[in-house]
């Protein structure tokens, strides 16, 4: 089927529904042998909430930053289990602090079922209900331990993404890269130790000749926030950037030099 059409097995079931197909090509956009869905399982439940509460729905556990179990990580924490799901930053009062989750612990199993990554983890913490309880078996510092998690609900929307209010939502859309470009920062992850070391948000390492940002951004810097909207990888970064700054003034949460400030970035001019 075509992007937005049902997928079906050969038995004529419907497994998926098609959301977008890959096409490298932006002028003169075509097929390219690979599509995208979502499980239709997931359309079904979602479908279910709006129908009862105008709205779908997504549970909430807590754990701002998650790493999968790599030779780095076994290194740093000295883990030699067989998979899991790191932990790297608790957001305060969520369900994750308030069952005893803490930085360093990795999550190897969630009601009996192994975790083997943490994209498993997401995936299981977002298909289960709001109010379940979920059974962790976690290890920590060479411990074995069972905590109880109940589960929240995802409060959608970040302040990055909104429009501002009086806007008229007639704006020609921006190309993202467009728009990262003008700004002209340069940004990486934050390395699996510094991560370790409690931070969050990407590094600085420098600014085109041409940037926006002019001397209100520096290399070295490291930015963990957007507009309030915390964030923890350069892909983040970029999309909240890009859909604030090509509406309004941007203000951006950066560490440097062991303090904490913020600035402001300038919108983009508007399309001739």
């Amino acid at each position: 089927g075509n992007s937005g059409g049902p997928l079906v097995n050969l038995r004529g079931e419907i497994i998926g529904i098609n959301v977008a197909i890959y096409s490298p090509n932006k002028q003169n956009p075509g097929f390219q042998g690979v599509g995208f869905s979502i499980p239709s399982n997931d359309v079904k439940d979602s479908l279910l909430q709006i129908l009862e509460r105008g709205s779908p729905t997504r549970s909430f556990l807590g754990i701002n930053q998650m790493r999968d179990v790599d030779p780095e990580v076994r290194s740093v924490l000295g883990y030699d289990g067989r998979g899991g799901a790191a932990v790297l930053n608790v957001r305060p009062g969520s369900p994750a602090q308030t069952a005893g989750l803490l930085y360093g612990d990795i999550v190897e199993a969630v009601n009996g079922e192994i975790i083997k990554s943490s994209t498993q983890l997401i995936a299981l913490i977002q298909r289960a209900k709001v109010g379940e309880i979920l059974k962790l078996d976690v290890w920590r510092k060479g411990e074995s331990l069972q905590l109880q998690a109940t589960l929240a609900e995802s409060n959608t929307g970040s302040p990055a993404t909104r429009r501002p209010s009086g806007s008229s939502g007639q704006e020609q859309p921006r190309d993202l890269q467009e728009i990262i470009g003008a700004l002209g920062i340069e940004v990486r992850d934050l390395s699996v130790r510094e991560r370790m070391q409690g931070y969050r948000g990407v590094v600085v390492t420098g600014l085109t000749e041409t940037a926006l940002a002019g001397d209100l951004v520096a290399a070295g810097d490291l930015i963990y926030g957007v507009n309030g909207a915390r964030i923890s990888g350069v892909a983040e970064f970029s999309n909240y950037l890009a859909a604030s700054a090509a509406v309004q003034a941007t203000t951006l949460e950066i560490f440097r030099q062991g303090r904490r400030t913020q600035v402001s970035l300038p919108a983009l001019p508007p399309q001739e």
